[in-house]
């Protein structure tokens, strides 16, 4: 008789995957590959449910199976159930603060790609000067936004994460994992910071 395992993800949905569209700064060297795409270097951020009554559902070929779930505290913290609630909150906080600042950075990636493409499509015209001056200048305005939200030198090798200060998103992924240790109330140094 074979042994069916059943995994239990307690993740809610994560936040939003940023789309990285352009080279790192600085580094020409850099290969794109061929869907002109990278890793996002942050990875992203999920937030384990509460303790609460939770409906299971099951599907096994045709047929399907409901059950009410009770998932509880770990007997083991000296968290209340309040204290996660309130936790729990400032977590969905931060994940929206996250979504908000990926979707930017998404829109200003894509907007960046486009101007490139431009400036490689115009090469050739009597007017291809102009083109690429203005696609040129609205880059830099684009860049000079999103290097605030995101870290834009960041290649994925050797030790970007300490070479280069972090950004928005990555201070907020770190404040949700210092957030999300353990079964206590935000502190009002982490609210502060928040």
């Amino acid at each position: 008789v074979g042994i069916n395992r059943i995994m239990w993800n307690l993740q809610g949905e994560p936040s939003a995957k940023i789309v990285l569209r352009t080279k790192p700064q600085y580094a020409d060297w850099f290969d794109m590959g061929d869907d002109r795409r990278r890793p996002s270097p942050q990875p992203t951020m999920s937030i384990l449910q509460p303790p609460g009554t939770y409906t299971v559902t099951l599907k096994v070929g045709d047929e399907t199976f409901t059950q009410q779930l009770e998932v509880i505290k770990d007997p083991n913290s000296t968290g209340t159930l309040a204290d996660i609630r309130v936790q729990t909150a400032m977590l969905e906080d931060i994940r929206d603060d996250r979504n908000t600042a990926a979707e930017t950075i998404n829109q200003i990636e894509l907007l960046r790609r486009q101007l490139k493409d431009l400036q490689d499509v115009v090469g050739n015209r009597d007017d291809s000067e102009e083109i690429v001056a203005a696609a040129d200048s609205l880059g830099k305005e684009l860049v000079a936004v999103e290097e605030r939200l995101i870290q834009l030198r960041v290649t994925g090798t050797g030790q970007d994460q300490i070479r280069w200060p972090s950004r928005v998103v990555e201070r907020l992924g770190y404040l949700g994992t210092s957030l999300a240790v353990g079964d206590f109330r935000p502190t009002a140094s982490l609210r502060e910071v928040h």
